[in-house]
């Protein structure tokens, strides 16, 4: 575990941030960012917005909410409310599906 995890550096400078993630990704953007915790840090200064995952399989749907998450960041960054943004995407090349033990033949 870090001593000073990215999450309470930043609490630490005051500043506002926003998570921004897709359900199936959240945990990742948050608990090693947190320094192995899954809650946030600071109330007063984090906003969550997670977007909803779909229910399919992620061999047909690879791609997952990246649209979705990329307006949320876009509309965070236009509000001029925040001075530090983290989010997560899926990479394109299926790692979420080797993440997931699916097999790449």
């Amino acid at each position: 575990m870090l001593r000073f995890p990215p999450s309470a550096m930043l609490r630490a400078a005051m500043l506002f941030r926003a998570r921004l993630s897709e359900t199936q990704k959240s945990g990742h953007v948050t608990y090693f960012w947190n320094g192995n915790r899954s809650e946030k840090v600071s109330e007063e200064l984090e906003t969550w917005v997670e977007i909803p995952s779909d229910n399919v399989s992620f061999d047909q749907r690879p791609w997952m909410k990246s649209a979705e998450i990329t307006d949320v960041m876009i509309d965070a960054l236009k509000s001029h409310k925040y001075q530090f943004l983290r989010l997560n995407y899926l990479q394109t090349n299926g790692s979420l599906q080797g993440l997931a033990a699916r097999p790449h033949y």
